[in-house]
């Protein structure tokens, strides 16, 4: 082997492993940084309290159904709210059976509810507070086919009013959406539980309800 291609051999094999050499390194950089991020977070509940909330004054709640256009989402998220708040042990909530009749009874619509009636709905009920709202837009999977399946996705719009005598006060409100397919909502579930997630319109109200249950831990 002449001089010439020991040196030109040398060089090529020099040139290939300083090349292998920075992949290698930039792959551990890489592994390095993806390692520093964040961990992804569970999606805040848009929720707040007035600067009239006293939480010690609120014992008993009357969850009014909520409205909405999909009667049957509606019934659901009421329902499980009312079970979601139960398991805070913090409060009583009204029997669910008189809250309906007394709706039924009113004719009670909406969320925008007169002084008066938040009064009488109050004082009928014995609840130190009423929980109402509606379901702003739900959407369902409706396809059952996956290429044209759509993720389930909820909004709502609540509000907490108290019985005060004299004037009635919201002292605690929401308006928020929740999409199945949103990766911090997903955060809410156990990867096991998120192709679960994203097909069952159930599962999403039972989880999303049992997040907004969490912001009346005062």
């Amino acid at each position: 082997m002449t001089s010439y291609n020991f040196h030109l051999m040398f060089f090529t094999y020099t040139f290939q492993f300083t090349a292998c050499l920075r992949s290698v390194l930039l792959f551990l950089l890489l592994l390095a940084l993806s390692g520093c991020q964040s961990p992804l977070k569970n999606k805040p509940v848009n929720s707040g309290q007035s600067v009239f909330f006293s939480p010690d004054r609120i014992r008993t709640i009357a969850v009014i159904p909520l409205n909405g256009a999909n009667a049957k989402r509606a019934r659901e998220m009421t329902r499980e709210l009312t079970v979601q708040i139960l398991q805070l042990n913090r409060f009583e909530v009204v029997d669910h059976y008189k809250v309906a009749t007394l709706v039924e009874d009113e004719g009670l619509e909406g969320i925008d509810l007169s002084d008066t009636l938040v009064k009488n709905i109050s004082n009928k009920l014995k609840a130190d507070a009423i929980l109402l709202g509606e379901i702003t837009s739900f959407q369902e999977p409706e396809s059952p086919y996956p290429i044209l399946r759509k993720s389930p996705l909820i909004a709502l719009s609540l509000r907490i009013v108290t019985s005060d005598p004299t004037e009635p006060k919201t002292i605690w409100s929401l308006n928020d959406t929740f999409d199945s397919k949103d990766r911090q909502v997903k955060q809410y579930v156990s990867r096991s539980e998120r192709g679960k997630l994203a097909k069952d319109p159930s599962f999403l109200i039972h989880i999303v309800a049992k997040e907004i249950a969490k912001t009346f831990s005062f």
